[in-house]
């Protein structure tokens, strides 16, 4: 996914409290936009934003539930209209990363899937942007561990 949107376009990232998401936000500065960390527990209070260029939905470290689940799609319907304009007036994206060892349980058996649950945010992903054609969408699945995400450094 390119993400070539004007500088100071705004990301918000669902915030872990992970270094991934320090290194997400310093990669997203780097390429001129301003990350904002939220948190995904506190849906009712966020403002939408006139303008979005993109939502990051991270699988949380500890974790992901049926609550997380349901919250991330609260999430990215709260934000749907205001990143569908967005999209019209120049590209918005919508990224989620899952925790599942490099692999979606497919590999050779040996890899520990530790966050199977989390899996549910690339039906999510893909989903939306089935129903969004104008919105950019990316899935990646995260080895655990991981420091960066490589969608940054296109």
């Amino acid at each position: 996914m390119d993400i070539n949107s004007a500088p100071g376009a705004e990301v918000w990232i669902t915030d872990d409290g992970s270094a991934l998401v320090d290194a997400i936000c310093t990669g997203l500065t780097g390429k001129g936009l301003i990350p904002r960390r939220i948190s995904i527990d506190q849906l009712e209070s966020l403002t939408v934003p006139e303008r979005l260029t993109g939502l990051i939905v991270m699988s949380p470290l500890k974790g992901t539930d049926d609550r997380f689940l349901k919250q991330s799609f609260q999430l990215v319907r709260k934000l749907g209209v205001t990143l569908n304009k967005t999209a019209q007036q120049g590209g918005a994206f919508l990224a989620t990363l899952s925790r599942l060892n490099g692999s979606f349980g497919l590999a050779d058996g040996s890899v520990a899937i530790n966050d199977i649950m989390s899996g549910g945010l690339a039906g999510l992903c893909k989903t939306a942007v089935l129903e969004w054609p104008s919105i950019h969408g990316r899935h990646s699945i995260l080895p655990w561990g991981w420091r960066s995400l490589p969608l940054l450094q296109r």
